[in-house]
């Protein structure tokens, strides 16, 4: 869950490179050392969201419309 919400943060973001970035200091550059849960807070600013996982496993209906037009188109 946490893989997918971190994923969709670089999709909504601008500035993917500075995203990385922001990931690697909050998160990779601290290993195992804290606390998993506070590490995420520190890169997302809030709790984790069900949302990216929910999306993943029922993509929104305009997904498939876009997916159905790249096909046919």
């Amino acid at each position: 869950m946490l893989a997918l919400d971190i994923h969709e943060t670089f999709d909504f973001e601008d500035d993917v490179s500075k995203t990385g970035e922001r990931l690697k200091a909050a998160i990779l550059s601290r290993g195992s050392g804290d606390v998993a849960k506070e590490l995420y807070r520190r890169f997302q600013g809030r709790d984790p969201s069900v949302g990216a996982i929910c999306d993943f496993y029922d993509p929104p209906a305009f997904y498939h419309l876009e997916k159905e037009e790249v096909v046919q188109g």
